[in-house]
């Protein structure tokens, strides 16, 4: 994946190495393309790794139990 810092999830892209960060202009989007046209190892690990880290950390399962969590906080704490 080729994305910028503009899309929510780029911190976790970067840290799993599943996709490339890069500036919002045609040209660091047009190098990024070639660089994984040069190497299309790299850009096979990459889309795996991106394809775990999502399976991981964004199933269904996951979700939901993190909204349930963010629920049960939201109604047994009390207000500000």
């Amino acid at each position: 994946m080729i994305t910028t810092k503009n899309v929510d999830i780029w911190p976790e892209l970067e840290a799993c190495n599943g996709g490339l960060i890069v500036d919002r202009t045609p040209e660091a989007f047009a190098a990024a393309i070639e660089s994984l046209l040069d190497d299309p190892e790299r850009a096979h690990n990459m889309g795996q790794t991106g394809h775990e880290w999502v399976h991981r950390d964004l199933s269904r399962e996951v979700l939901s139990d993190r909204f349930l969590e963010l629920y049960r906080e939201a109604v047994t704490k009390p207000p500000r």
